[in-house]
């Protein structure tokens, strides 16, 4: 359960969010705390809209949509994402945040721009929350199933 996500120049402590569904499962959670499950398969991440779109209005304009997905030019400049755990900030790279490998050459109106995939989007309001490979790429993880918790170090 992180307890804080920094979107660039933003953070998410005044979030305030509330799932009727979770309630009896969640129950020693903050508003601004989203409960999210880590997927070493997944490569990008799906959260809340309330994380995501503060965070993609920070990239360099333009930031389209499509499908699913959301892209920015490739040489966008990438603003900070980091995930607070334990009170402790861990900040993500920025070429796990915008992957250069995984480009289209033109914006949804057909105009000719190179641009590179958000590793984020927004998913449905009751979730799941999933943090795949752009969290892990990071990270040594370490998963202790005895004590149901998740660790992560810097590789630094």
């Amino acid at each position: 359960m992180p307890d804080n996500f920094v979107l660039g120049t933003q953070n998410t402590t005044a979030l305030n969010y509330q799932n009727p569904m979770w309630q009896g499962i969640f129950n020693d959670t903050k508003k601004n705390q989203v409960p999210i499950i880590i997927d070493s398969g997944l490569a990008y991440s799906y959260l809340p809209s309330d994380i995501v779109l503060p965070y993609v209005r920070q990239f360099t304009a333009p930031v389209g949509r499509f499908g699913k997905q959301y892209w920015a030019p490739c040489d966008a400049k990438v603003p900070k994402f980091g995930i607070t755990i334990g009170g402790k900030t861990l900040y993500l790279d920025e070429h796990d945040l915008l992957q250069q490998g995984v480009s289209q050459t033109q914006d949804y109106r057909g105009t000719p721009i190179k641009l590179c995939l958000i590793s984020m989007t927004d998913t449905y309001p009751n979730g799941p929350f999933v943090m795949g490979g752009m969290l892990l790429n990071n990270f040594v993880t370490a998963f202790d199933v005895g004590k149901a918790e998740v660790r992560f170090y810097t590789r630094k």
